[in-house]
């Protein structure tokens, strides 16, 4: 397998990777927010970030969404399957990048208020970026590949 064959696989691993580190941090606050310095829940903090967070978590989505699609139809039109790959790959990476800052700044949020509403967020969007790993199937049925692409994506997975 060449280089340019290994598109999925460098997917995959980044999507773990990114996904670890998210729940890693979510797990490593989450036994760590008793060690803040304010025994109380910081109310008036918690306030001014909720709007934020979810403003930002909805706009996450939303956006990885519509630039996912947008990215991927603009990939569906490029020449050669490697070059699709190549375009399905950057697509992935914003939708990844979209979903994950979200997700960060909930679970630093939880971790300077103590408000489990933003664990709650957090949680909620590990869990979509979760489901979207990038399979074979899934990258055959987004980029609407013919017959001998299919091929060439099977042989990656």
């Amino acid at each position: 397998m060449n280089n340019q064959q290994k598109h999925l696989q460098t997917l995959q691993t980044i999507h773990i990777a990114m996904l670890m580190g998210q729940v890693m941090l979510a797990l490593a606050l989450f036994f760590l927010r008793n060690e803040i310095t304010v025994d109380e829940q910081n109310t008036e903090l918690a306030s001014t970030f909720k709007l934020v967070v979810l403003v930002i978590a909805l706009g996450g989505l939303l956006g990885g969404f519509f630039v996912f699609k947008m990215l991927v139809s603009k990939a569906r039109g490029a020449g050669d399957v490697f070059a699709k790959l190549a375009m399905y790959r950057s697509a992935f990476l914003v939708r990844a990048a979209l979903l994950e800052g979200p997700a960060l700044l909930a679970i630093v949020a939880f971790y300077l208020t103590k408000d489990l509403l933003f664990m709650g967020v957090a949680i909620v969007l590990i869990f979509i970026f979760a489901f979207l790993r990038p399979t074979a199937s899934g990258v055959i049925q987004d980029l609407e590949l013919s017959g001998e692409e299919r091929e060439v994506v099977n042989r990656e997975s």
